[in-house]
Formats: structure tokens, sequence, C-alpha cells
């Protein structure tokens, strides 16, 4: 048994996180879905044809088949070194370009890969998968 504790602790890395493994009491892990991620960068050609919602909020569709897709901005509000210096001023940021978050989200059964070949495929099979999803 864990020892006990008081205190908040928030985690995003995922159903296999190592945090998980060391404070999850007789949990048992269900699989309802998968997620692929992507980024498109904020240019000023890709503002020409996103949608303004998409760029100014969080968007999402859901369709009755399960298949969805969430869009939202990544737009820094101020440089990386003014942020730091202000934060943070023992971290280094990594500067990002702006981009367009998106997530296709479905159940298992709507992929077309099997788990050992989703967890191992590349960007551009993602993608794919993802566009066909989406076609419809």
């Amino acid at each position: 048994m864990p020892p006990k504790w008081n205190g908040l602790l928030i985690g995003a890395d995922g159903s296999h996180s190592v945090v998980r493994k060391l404070i999850e009491l007789d949990t048992k892990l269900v699989e309802t879905g998968w997620v692929i991620y992507g980024k498109t960068p904020l240019t000023p050609e890709t503002m020409q044809w996103l949608p303004e919602s998409w760029v100014n909020g969080f968007s999402l569709v859901v369709g009755p088949d399960g298949v969805g897709m969430g869009t939202g901005p990544y737009r820094k509000r101020e440089s990386f070194a003014q942020a730091a210096a202000k934060y943070a001023p023992h971290l280094h940021l990594t500067d990002t370009q702006d981009y367009l978050m998106w997530t296709i989200s479905a159940p298992i059964v709507q992929f077309p890969l099997s788990e050992e070949q989703f967890r191992s495929a590349d960007g551009a099979i993602l993608q794919a998968v993802a566009r066909d999803l989406v076609k419809e």
C-alpha cells in the first residue's frame, strides 16, 4: 500500500504513466479509444483558410460514429525569453512557432491499425489515418 500523503498531483503523461503506477490502487485501465495529436503552423497562408473559430477558441466536433476532432490555438502572448525571465529565470525554453493544435479521437474499432502498428506509426501514417477518419 502506498504511503499516505496530503496534496494534489496533476499529471498529463498518459495511461502508461510512471506516476500512475506508483499511486494506483487496484484500478483497471479500460481502453476507450485512441487520439492522434497534430500541429499545423499558424502562418499568414494557413490563417487565410482556417476558420476564425479554430484560431480564437477551442472547437470540438464528434460524429455519431464516435470520431471526433478538437482544435485549439497555441499562440504566445510574449516571447519565451521574456516569459522565462519573468516567471522562471532558471529555465531554458525552446522557442516554438505558433500553431493550431488538433486532435482526432475515435473508438479503437474505428482505427485501421493494430495497437502495435498505432504505437509505432510515423507521422505520415498517422496523418493518413487522421485524414481517412474525418473524410466524411
